[in-house]
C-alpha cells in the first residue's frame, strides 16, 4: 500500500528566500509541489521520508535565482493488485460504490464486481444497495449503505494524465482504485448504525 520511491526535481531558490536555511526551503518547496498530489505512474505522494542528495547550485544569467537539482525519497500510497483494503462506503449510485480510506477517495466497487453468485441484481434505496437472493424470496435482503465499513481486494491501479484529459472531463480523477466486494471474505464488515 505504501512504497518508498525516489524522485528527483529542480528546486528554484528566488533571491527574496536566500536568507531562509536552504533544507528547510528544499523541503517546503518539494511539499508544496507535491503534498496530496498523484505523482504519475507512481503514486499518491504522502510525505518525504528523507532528502538523498542536494547538489551543487546554478545561476543564469538574467534571473537573480539559483537552481538546484534534488534527490530524495519519498513515502507513497499505491495499492498493488490483489491487495485487501479496508474503508468506508463514501457513496453509491447506479454504476459503483465509491469507498474512501480517510486521505484516498477513489477506490471504485463496480457492481459487477459487487453481485454475488446468488443474487439477482442491486437496487438503490436512498443511499442503500440491497440485493435480494432469488432462492430466498424477499425475506433475505444484503444491504451496504454509505457509512458502511467494507473490506475489498484490488482488480486494477490506473493512472490518469489528468492534464491532458482536464479540458474534456474535470471529474477524472488522476489514480483510480478498482475493487471488488465479491470474493469469500470480502465486502461488509460492520455497519454504521
Amino acid at each position: 500500500m505504501f512504497m518508498l520511491v525516489r524522485l528527483k526535481i529542480l528546486v528554484e531558490v528566488k533571491p527574496q528566500n536566500f536568507s531562509e536555511h536552504e533544507d528547510q526551503y528544499i523541503r517546503n518547496s518539494i511539499l508544496g509541489r507535491f503534498v496530496d498530489k498523484v505523482v504519475l505512474n507512481v503514486g499518491l505522494f504522502i510525505a518525504i521520508h528523507h532528502i538523498d542528495s542536494v547538489e551543487q547550485p546554478s545561476i543564469f544569467p538574467g534571473s537573480g535565482s539559483y537552481f538546484t537539482h534534488v534527490e530524495f525519497t519519498a513515502v507513497v500510497f499505491r495499492p498493488f493488485i490483489g491487495e485487501l483494503i479496508e474503508g468506508r462506503i463514501k457513496c453509491i449510485n447506479q454504476n459503483e460504490i465509491r469507498l474512501s480510506i480517510r486521505f484516498f477517495e477513489d477506490i471504485f466497487i463496480e457492481l459487477p464486481y459487487s453481485r454475488g453468485p446468488t443474487s439477482s441484481g442491486p437496487s438503490i434505496i436512498s443511499g442503500t444497495l440491497i440485493y435480494k437472493d432469488p432462492k430466498e424470496g424477499s425475506n433475505r435482503k444484503l444491504a451496504i449503505s454509505e457509512g458502511d465499513k467494507c473490506l475489498v481486494r484490488v482488480l486494477k491501479v490506473k493512472f490518469n494524465d489528468v492534464n491532458l484529459k482536464l479540458s474534456k472531463d474535470k471529474s477524472i480523477s488522476p489514480l483510480r482504485v478498482t475493487a471488488t466486494i465479491s470474493e469469500e471474505g470480502l465486502g461488509l464488515v460492520k455497519s454504521s448504525g
